[in-house]
């Protein structure tokens, strides 16, 4: 009985928060591959990600936008994350001449966001579709983003200031 209403507590709890509390972060994309990350918040609990990274063993640069669903969980400004999107880069080949790549990656991640910093864990699995002999490979990376553009407050909070203001003179 005790783990039911523990559950349901936490569940009440997790529900109730906000997933993001950011509406811009950039930062570094460390993984199997290297890049850069930047995400916009677009909704109430929905970011677009735009990636570019750069793999030294497949020597491929590649643009990746990705549109990803976030859930609040356990603690205050901590998430999980998933979504979707399509890449577009280019790699040399055998014959050290580039050839494009394109493909729909998934993503499935965790993120905390801390005063301006935001870290995050994903797991990015990656189709390609164009000629090269492997099909499918899979991206895990660690990113470090500084929020650039915290998210505004909740109207009530707004409305608490403007008349906490207000009756200030």
């Amino acid at each position: 009985m005790r783990i039911i209403v523990l559950v349901g507590f936490l569940f009440t709890l997790t529900t109730s928060l906000v997933a993001q509390s950011y509406n811009t972060a950039g930062g570094i994309r460390l993984g199997t591959q290297l890049g850069l990350s930047v995400q916009q918040l677009i909704g109430k609990k929905n970011t677009i990600e735009g990636i570019v990274q750069y793999d030294p063993n497949e020597q491929e640069t590649v643009l990746t936008l990705l549109y990803e669903m976030h859930k609040p969980i356990l603690l205050r400004n901590m998430n999980f994350y998933y979504g979707g999107g399509a890449h577009s880069g280019f790699y040399k080949n055998q014959e050290q001449s580039y050839n494009s790549t394109f493909g729909i990656d998934g993503i499935i991640g965790l993120e905390l966001t801390y005063k301006r910093i935001n870290i995050s864990f994903d797991y990015k699995p990656v189709f390609y579709l164009d000629s090269r002999a492997t099909n499918f490979a899979n991206q895990t990376a660690l990113s470090v983003r500084y929020v650039f553009v915290k998210r505004h407050k909740k109207g009530i909070e707004k409305a608490k200031d403007k008349l906490k203001d207000l009756l200030q003179f």
